[in-house]
C-alpha cells in the first residue's frame, strides 16, 4: 500500500526573468558619416542635429548622441526627420539604461508609422523595452504586430524570439515552446545561438519534456560563460532529475556557483540525492537550507521522512520526525507524519511499535480520509501478527462509511478478505473479494483476487459459482493440490457454454498432466464428448470405445452408450447406434437412449414411431432432453411437409433451446428454415425478424448470411425496400467477407435511394462507372445513379445516366421508381414526346397510386404543350383510379387547374369541390383548393 503523497510540497520551480540577449540587437541601417558630421549642429539645424546624432551613435558615443539627436526631435518640424530622429534616440537611450524614454519614443513612432522602414524597427525596439519594463502582455502584442507584416530579414529572427520571450514570461509555455521550435527550424543566427538554447531547454521541460530540456540546457553549459550559465546550470540539474538522469542531475546541481537561487540549487541537490540514495547527504542539504530559515526546507522535510521507509539499509530518521512533529502541523500532517514513522517501523521489523504509531494517526484524525489510511495500515500489521478478527475490526469502519478513495479502498478490501478467509469467514472473503473484483476489474492484483475467491467458493461447495473463477485459479496456481478438480470443473464449464476447443484443451491438460489421478477419466469421457459436438464422429467413436473398454466408472455407461451410438448415427451406421441406445436405456440413460432410437426411426423415415418417442421424452426428460425432443417434434413436421405444424413445433423449439453457443446446432437451422417458409409467403417483415434473429443470436452459423440474403433479395424484388435495406445493411455489416454481402452492393445501393438515402449511394455508384463500366451490371448500375443524381439535384447528370441504362425497358434495374424518375426529367426537359412511351407503359402495367402518378405525370406533358383537354383526360383519370392517394388528389387539383386556365370556371369549380368533399384531405391540400376556388371568377346571371 504506497503511502499518500506529502502534505506540504515543494513551490512550483520558478521560471527565470526575462532578458534580452547579450548580443547587441539589430538596428535600421546607417550610411557612413560625411567629413566632419557634427559641424553644423552648433547651428541648430534638426537635419545637422541628425546627422551629428547618427555618427555618434555609431562610434558608440551614445551620450554625445543622445544629446544631438534630443536637439534633432525639439527643433524639428519634418514628420519623416522626426521619425528618424526619435528611433535613433530611442536606442541611444537603450543603451543607456533609459529604458522607459526609450520606449516612448518607440511607441511613437510605431505608432506613426507602422508599416513604414522606421516604424518598423521601433515596433521591434518597442518589443524588446517591454520586456525590459517586464511588460509582458504588451511585449507579446508588439511582436506579433511585427511579424504579421513583412520585416527585414534580422527582425524576423529577433522578433521570433522576442515573441517567444513575451509568452514565457506569461506562462504560456506551450506556446513558447511552438515559436522557438519554428525559430530553430528556420535556423537560429549565431548571436541568438545560446539565449535560445537556454530559454527553450526550460520551457521544454515546463512541458512535460524533461529529457529533451536536458539535452538544450547541456549544449548550452557547454558554451562557457554566459550572464544566465548559472540558472542554466540550475535548470540543467532540475530538468535532468525530472527525466530521471539522478547523477548527471547530482553533478549539475552541486556545480550551480550563482546566488539568486541557490536554494534552489540546494533544494534540487536534496531531491537528487534522495533519487540516488544517499538519504544522509540530502538530509545535510536540507539542514543547510534550514539553518538559512529557507521557506524550501518545510516541505523538503516530508520528503526525507517518506524516503527513510523505503531506503536500504534502514536509517534512522527519527530526528526527522521528531523535528517535524515538534513544528505546528495541522492534524492531517501530523498523521501522515505517523503513519510514515509507523511504516518505518514496520520495514525494520518493529510491528508492534508500527501497530503504535497507525493507532495514532488515527485518533488524531478521527473521521477523515487520512485516519482512513491509517486504519488500513493497521488492519495489515494485525494480519502480519495474526489478529484476524483484529484485522476485520480495524477495516469495519473504512469499508462501513463514506466511500473511502481508490488508494485506500483496493488494499482495504484486499485486507479484509484475507483475514475473513483466515478467520473462517469465508461469506465475507467471498464478499471483500468479489466487491474487489468489481471496484477494480483490471488491477494488478485482480487474478489474485480472484484465484482466492475461486477458492473460497470451492471450501463452500458452491460449485456453479467456483466455475466462474476456476480457470484462472488453476493458472494461479496450477501445481496446488486441487488443480485437477478444479481443470476438471473448468473444463466442464467451457463445454458448456460451448467452447469446445478450450475444453478439450482443459480436458487433454488434466489427462497429459494427471494421468492417473481419477479425474483423468471423467476428462476422457468428457473430451470424448467433446469430439462429437465439434463433429468428429469417427473421433468420438473411437474415444468412446476406448472409455467403455476401461469401465472406469458404471454409473456413467448409460451416458456413454447414448454418446457412442450419436456418433455411430452421425456416421450412416444406423444399425450399430440402435445397438447402442437400447444399451443405453438398460443402463439407466433411459430418455436419453429413446432419444437416440426415435433420431433413428426418424432417419429410417418411420415418422410415426419418432413422433411417439420424442412425444414420450418431451413430457418426461430433463430440461436439455426436453429441447432436444420439441426438436425432433419439429423436424418431423417439416419432413412431412406440415408448414403450420412445422412452425408450430420450431417455435416451441426454439423457446425450449438453451441460449448461446449451446443450442446454436438447432436453432440456427431452425431460424433458417423458418426464415425461408416467411420469404415464400412474401411477410417480408417477419422474414426480416428471423434472419436478423439468426444473424445476432447466432453470428457464426454458417446459414446466417444466405438467410440475410434471402430476406434483402425477396424484399427488393416486391419493392419492399426499407426491409431490403436493413436486411443488405446487416449482411454486409457482419458478414462482409462473405461472397453474398460484397455481391449485395448494388442492392444496398438501390434500397438507399429507394429510401430517401441516395446521397450514401452515390458514392459507390460513381466509384463503379469510373472503374468497371464494361462489368455486367453497368447498364443496371446506370439506372440507380441516374436516380440518385436526380435526387442531388443534377438533372442533366441523371438524364445521361439514363440514357446508359438498358435499352430494354424490362431489364433489370428498370422499376417503376425508375421509370418514372426518367419521364419526369424528360418532361422537365420539355421533351414530351420522348416522355409520354415510358408514362404509359408504367400506365399500362400499374394500378392504384402507381397508375395514378403516371397519368398525372402524362396530364403534365400534355399540359406542358398547352394541349387542356388532353391533360384533363389524364388528370381525370388518375382523380377516378385513385381518388384517396397524394397522386390521386394532385390530379383533381391539376384538372381544376387546367379548367381554370381554359376559362371553364364552372368545370373548374366542379373539380375543386369535389376534391374539398374528401374527409381526409390533408389540410396543405384543403387551404390550397379552397384559395383558388375562392379566386374563380363568378359566372354572371
Amino acid at each position: 500500500m504506497p503511502l499518500p503523497p506529502p502534505p506540504v510540497d515543494l513551490p512550483a520551480f520558478p521560471p527565470a526573468i526575462p532578458v534580452p540577449p547579450i548580443a547587441e540587437r539589430p538596428t535600421a541601417f546607417i550610411q557612413s558619416p560625411r567629413a566632419l558630421p557634427c559641424i553644423g549642429s552648433w547651428l541648430g539645424v534638426a537635419s545637422e542635429s541628425l546627422e551629428c546624432g547618427r555618427a555618434r551613435f555609431q562610434k558608440g558615443e551614445y551620450e554625445d548622441a543622445a544629446k544631438a539627436l534630443e536637439n534633432a526631435v525639439r527643433k524639428g518640424s519634418d514628420r519623416e526627420l522626426l521619425r528618424e530622429a526619435r528611433y535613433w534616440l530611442g536606442e541611444a537611450l537603450v543603451r543607456l539604461d533609459r529604458t522607459e524614454q526609450a520606449d516612448w519614443l518607440f511607441r511613437q513612432v510605431a505608432q506613426d508609422a507602422p508599416r513604414q522602414d522606421w516604424g518598423v524597427w521601433a515596433l521591434h525596439g518597442s518589443g524588446w523595452t517591454a520586456l525590459r519594463l517586464r511588460e509582458a502582455a504588451r511585449a507579446r502584442e508588439t511582436f506579433s504586430a511585427l511579424l504579421a507584416g513583412p520585416t527585414p530579414s534580422p527582425l524576423d529572427v529577433w522578433g521570433r524570439h522576442g515573441l517567444a520571450l513575451a509568452l514565457y514570461a506569461l506562462g504560456r509555455w506551450e506556446d513558447a515552446d511552438k515559436e522557438w521550435s519554428q525559430l530553430e527550424a528556420r535556423g537560429v543566427p549565431l548571436p541568438l545561438v545560446r539565449d535560445v538554447l537556454f530559454w527553450h531547454g526550460d520551457t521544454l521541460g515546463r512541458v512535460g519534456q524533461p529529457a529533451r530540456a536536458e539535452i538544450l540546457l547541456r549544449q548550452f553549459t557547454q558554451g562557457g560563460a554566459h550572464p544566465l550559465f548559472p540558472s542554466g546550470v540550475l535548470r540543467l540539474g532540475w530538468w535532468a532529475l525530472a527525466a530521471g538522469h539522478v547523477p548527471e542531475a547530482v553533478t549539475a546541481l552541486r556545480a550551480y556557483s550563482g546566488s539568486a537561487e541557490s536554494e534552489w540549487a540546494t533544494a534540487g541537490l536534496a531531491q537528487a540525492l534522495l533519487a540516488k540514495g544517499d538519504w544522509a547527504e540530502a538530509r545535510k542539504s536540507v539542514a543547510a537550507l534550514s539553518a538559512r530559515r529557507s521557506p524550501l526546507a518545510y516541505p523538503l522535510l516530508f520528503r526525507l521522512a517518506r524516503a527513510a521507509v523505503d531506503i536500504s539499509p534502514p536509517v534512522d530518521a527519527e530526528s526527522v520526525y521528531q523535528q517535524l512533529l515538534g513544528g505546528s502541523l495541522d492534524a492531517s500532517a501530523r498523521a501522515w507524519v505517523l503513519m510514515v514513522k509507523g511504516e518505518a517501523h514496520r520495514a525494520q521489523g518493529d510491528r508492534d511499535d508500527a501497530r503504535t504509531q497507525f493507532e495514532l494517526a488515527q485518533k488524531v484524525t478521527s473521521g477523515t480520509p487520512a485516519a482512513r489510511q491509517a486504519a488500513v495500515r493497521l488492519g495489515r500489521t494485525d494480519l502480519e501478527l495474526r489478529e484476524y478478527t483484529q484485522a476485520l475490526n480495524d477495516l469495519t469502519p473504512v469499508l462501513t462509511g463514506p466511500r473511502p478513495t481508490p488508494d485506500v479502498l483496493l488494499p482495504a478490501l484486499l485486507l479484509q478478505g484475507e483475514a475473513a478467509y483466515q478467520a473462517g469467514d469465508l461469506m465475507a472473503a467471498g464478499a471483500a473479494w468479489r466487491r474487489m473484483l468489481v471496484e477494480f476489474p483490471k488491477d494488478a492484483q485482480a487474478p489474485v483476487a480472484r484465484t482466492a475467491l475461486a477458492w473460497t467458493y470451492l471450501k463452500q461447495g458452491r460449485q456453479a459459482d467456483a466455475r466462474r473463477e476456476l480457470l484462472e485459479a488453476v493458472r494461479v496456481a496450477p501445481d496446488d493440490s486441487c488443480a485437477p478438480d478444479a481443470l476438471q470443473l473448468a473444463s466442464e464449464l467451457a463445454f458448456q457454454s460451448g467452447d469446445l476447443k478450450a475444453g478439450r484443451e482443459l480436458a487433454d491438460r488434466i489427462i497429459t498432466t494427471y494421468p492417473s489421478h481419477p479425474r483423468a477419466d471423467f476428462a476422457r469421457f468428457n473430451r470424448a464428448l467433446a469430439l462429437l459436438r465439434g463433429g468428429d464422429a469417427a473421433g468420438a467413436e473411437t474415444a468412446l470405445r476406448d472409455w467403455i473398454g476401461r469401465a472406469p466408472f458404471p454409473a456413467l455407461f448409460g451416458r456413454a452408450h447414448a454418446g457412442l451410438g450419436t456418433a455411430l448415427l452421425a456416421q450412416g451406421k444406423r444399425d450399430e447406434a440402435l445397438r447402442e441406445f437400447t444399451l443405453a436405456q438398460k443402463d439407466g440413460a433411459v430418455t436419453l437412449g429413446q432419444l437416440g432410437v426415435a433420431s433413428v426411426a426418424l432417419a429410417n423415415g418411420r415418422r410415426d414411431d419418432a413422433e411417439k418417442l420424442f412425444t414420450t421424452v418431451r413430457d418426461s426428460g430433463t430440461p436439455d432432453e426436453v429441447a432436444a425432443a420439441t426438436y425432433g417434434l419439429a423436424v418431423v413436421a417439416f419432413a412431412r411437409g406440415a408448414t403450420r405444424d412445422f412452425t408450430t413445433a420450431a417455435e416451441a423449439a426454439l423457446a425450449a433451446t438453451p441460449p448461446g453457443p449451446a443450442g446454436a446446432r438447432r436453432a440456427a437451422p431452425l431460424l433458417y428454415v423458418l426464415t425461408g417458409l416467411a420469404v415464400d409467403e412474401k411477410d417480408w417483415s417477419k422474414a426480416f425478424g428471423l434472419a436478423r434473429r439468426l444473424a445476432t443470436d447466432y453470428p457464426t452459423a454458417e446459414v446466417a448470411p444466405d438467410a440475410l440474403e434471402r430476406v434483402g433479395a425477396g424484399a427488393a424484388a416486391a419493392s419492399d425496400w426499407p426491409v431490403a435495406l436493413d436486411s443488405t445493411k446487416i449482411l454486409r455489416d457482419r458478414y462482409p467477407q462473405s461472397p453474398l454481402a460484397q455481391a449485395a452492393w448494388l442492392r444496398l445501393a438501390e434500397a438507399q435511394i429507394a429510401t430517401g438515402r441516395a446521397g450514401e449511394a452515390r458514392p459507390a455508384l460513381e466509384k463503379f462507372v469510373a472503374t468497371s463500366s464494361d462489368d455486367a451490371d453497368a447498364p443496371r448500375v446506370w439506372l440507380a445513379l441516374a436516380r440518385a443524381r436526380e435526387a442531388a439535384g443534377d438533372r442533366a447528370g441523371a438524364l445521361e445516366a439514363y440514357g446508359k441504362g438498358p435499352r430494354d425497358e424490362s431489364a433489370p434495374g428498370w422499376t417503376r421508381e425508375a421509370l418514372l424518375g426518367h419521364a419526369r426529367l424528360l418532361t422537365q426537359e420539355k421533351r414530351w414526346d420522348a416522355a409520354r412511351p415510358i408514362l404509359e407503359r408504367v400506365l399500362k402495367t400499374s394500378d392504384g397510386a402507381a397508375a395514378a402518378e403516371a397519368a398525372t405525370a402524362l396530364g403534365d406533358t400534355y399540359a406542358g404543350e398547352g394541349d387542356t383537354s388532353g391533360a384533363v383526360e389524364y388528370y381525370l383519370s388518375a382523380a377516378y383510379v385513385a381518388p384517396d392517394t397524394a397522386a390521386g388528389r394532385r390530379a383533381m387539383l391539376s384538372a381544376a387547374r387546367a379548367f381554370a386556365a381554359a376559362r371553364q370556371p364552372e368545370m373548374a369549380t366542379t373539380a375543386y369541390k369535389k376534391l374539398l368533399a374528401q374527409s381526409d384531405l390533408p389540410p396543405d391540400v384543403r387551404d390550397t383548393a379552397r384559395k383558388e376556388l375562392a379566386a374563380l371568377p363568378r359566372s354572371t346571371p
